[in-house]
C-alpha cells in the first residue's frame, strides 16, 4: 500500500514538510527554503485532489498550483496507459481476426468494423480505413500483416496519416510546460519568502 493512503503516516508526511519550511525558514538559506517547498509541491502533486492545512497557507498558492496541475497531468497519464493496456488484452490474435474478417466477408457486404477501422474487401485481401475516415492505409491479405495491425493497435499507433485536427500541445509538451511552471514557481516563492524574512 502507498504510504501516503495510511492516515498516520500522511499526516507524519505533512508535518515533516511544514517543519522543513520552518526550518529553512529560520537559517534563512534560500536553497532550503526552495527544496522545502519541492516537497510541499509534491504533496499537492501526489495527492492533487486532498486538501490540507499545509497547503493553505496563500503565499504558497502557486507552488500548491503547479504542483497539482503536474498530478492531474500525471494522472490523466494513468489513465490513458490503463485504457490501452485494457484494449490491447481485449484483442484477438491475428489468425482470430483474419478469420473474422474472412467469415464476415462471406456472409456481408460491406466492411468489416473494428478498434474504430474499417476493413474492405479488396482483391486477394482487404483495404483498410483508418479512423479518420481515410482509405487505402493499409493492404491485408496475410497473418502478418493482421499481426502488424494488431502490434500498432497494442501500442496506441494511428494507421495511415492523421489529419491536423487541432494544434493543441501534446501531453509530452504540456507535461514538460507543467514541470518548468513547477520549478518557476518554487524559484519564486523561495525569493518572496526570503525577501519577508530578511525585510
Amino acid at each position: 500500500m502507498n504510504s501516503l493512503q495510511d492516515p498516520f503516516a500522511l499526516v507524519l508526511f505533512c508535518i515533516d514538510k511544514r517543519v522543513a519550511l520552518e526550518l529553512a525558514c529560520a537559517i534563512q538559506n534560500r536553497d532550503e527554503i526552495e527544496f522545502a517547498l519541492w516537497g510541499i509541491g509534491g504533496l499537492a502533486q501526489t495527492l492533487p485532489e486532498r486538501d490540507f492545512p499545509i497547503l493553505k497557507d496563500p503565499i504558497l498558492a502557486p507552488v500548491v498550483r503547479a504542483g497539482r496541475n503536474l498530478g492531474r497531468l500525471e494522472e490523466r497519464l494513468r489513465i490513458q496507459k490503463r485504457s490501452l493496456a485494457e484494449r490491447a488484452r481485449n484483442l484477438p490474435s491475428a489468425e482470430q481476426l483474419m478469420d473474422q474478417v474472412s467469415k464476415h466477408r462471406a456472409m456481408a457486404s460491406g466492411p468489416f468494423e473494428f478498434a474504430t477501422y474499417q476493413l474492405w474487401p479488396e482483391g486477394h485481401g482487404w483495404s483498410l480505413t483508418n479512423a479518420y475516415g481515410i482509405d487505402r492505409c493499409m493492404h491485408l491479405s496475410s497473418v502478418h500483416h493482421f499481426e502488424k495491425l494488431l502490434v500498432m493497435l497494442r501500442l496506441g499507433i494511428d494507421v495511415g496519416p492523421v489529419p491536423p485536427v487541432s494544434q493543441d500541445p501534446s501531453f509530452e509538451e504540456q507535461y514538460e510546460g507543467a514541470e518548468r511552471s513547477f520549478d518557476r514557481a518554487c524559484a519564486v516563492v523561495a525569493d518572496q519568502i526570503l525577501e519577508r524574512l530578511l525585510a
